[in-house]
């Protein structure tokens, strides 16, 4: 919808009646970053595909992602009153100047370069590094190299996506959302020695919504079956677009690569999508599983000090 000089004026003031029009502009802003970020139809996800200029962003779930985070970046700014302090032109230009395709594909370069290594250090970040593509199948991951000719230095035979994972946390004390995040993402594949597992699990039963006829934890793995598959799809297709094209250009292949590490540090520890956790845990909207999620995201170091160890010596082992 078009909006007035009077109505951003308002909005930069923060005068009264500044929180409905702010509400209009975050619609108006959301349609814009979806339909510049993602082809299909709007209300239909079934449809839905990356445009070619934000590949980076490895699926829509994770442009969902960006597109929530660059929002309350605008949401911020809004309450601040700085949203748009330097912005000079014509109403209608206001759209534009908040979300020009120069502007939005830095800022989802920039997105893509804080959360490649998901917060593992050891995570290589180079054509030479790239780890192998894994391919999952069930409940087994299989190992296809992607380079007849480069073995993953940093790795070596080490599939980090098979490794055992072990929360750090105080069994004795609450559990909070963070370390239940961590139950919920890694569930298949906690250490049976897991610190405090009989707990965690007692609380995933308590939060899971189930799917009937499944219990909680039915539900849970039945999430993560398919989660992996979706991710398993996205490398495979990675795996064939290399193996398809010997000749690639440099800048597609580390582009290629940096897509297949971050695949690997979903599988490693959040493989469920926004929506996932949504419906699992019940909760009010995907902004509200974007907010967990994000906090889950920076304690990672925090969380899995032992994963964290396990990779760097992976990496030092070369």
């Amino acid at each position: 919808m078009p909006f007035t000089g009077e109505q951003l004026h308002a909005l930069s003031g923060r005068s009264e009646g500044w929180l409905d029009i702010w509400h209009q502009l975050w619609e108006a802003l959301y349609d814009r970053l979806h339909g510049m970020i993602i082809n299909g139809i709007p209300n239909d996800p079934d449809t839905w595909s990356l445009n070619s200029h934000y590949r980076m962003l490895v699926d829509t779930a994770r442009a969902q992602d960006f597109i929530a985070e660059l929002l309350e970046d605008y949401r911020r700014r809004a309450e601040l009153g700085s949203l748009l302090a330097d912005f000079e032109g014509a109403p209608e230009k206001v759209l534009p100047y908040l979300a020009a395709p120069r502007i939005v594909r830095g800022r989802a370069l920039d997105f893509i370069a804080r959360n490649n290594r998901m917060g593992i250090t050891g995570m290589p970040s180079s054509l030479e590094d790239a780890p192998r593509v894994r391919l999952v199948e069930a409940e087994e991951f299989e190992t296809h190299s992607a380079s007849p000719e480069t073995e993953s230095p940093s790795f070596g035979n080490l599939d980090p996506t098979q490794l055992p994972v072990a929360i750090a946390w105080d069994s004795q004390a609450g559990i909070d959302a963070r370390v239940r995040m961590a139950a919920l993402q890694c569930w298949p594949r906690i250490d049976p020695a897991q610190d405090g597992r009989d707990r965690l699990e007692r609380d995933l039963r308590d939060r899971v919504s189930p799917e009937e006829p499944r219990d909680e934890i039915e539900t849970l793995l039945d999430q993560h079956r398919s989660a992996r598959g979706r991710i398993a799809d996205r490398l495979q297709a990675i795996d064939s677009e290399i193996q398809s094209a010997p000749g690639m250009h440099a800048p597609r292949r580390r582009e290629l690569d940096g897509q297949r590490v971050m695949l690997q540090a979903d599988l490693l520890l959040q493989p469920l999508t926004r929506e996932q956790v949504q419906r699992l845990l019940g909760l009010p909207s995907p902004d509200s599983a974007y907010q967990q999620l994000s906090r889950y995201r920076k304690a990672f170091a925090e969380l899995f000090p032992t994963l964290r160890t396990t990779l760097e010596r992976a990496g030092g082992a070369a």
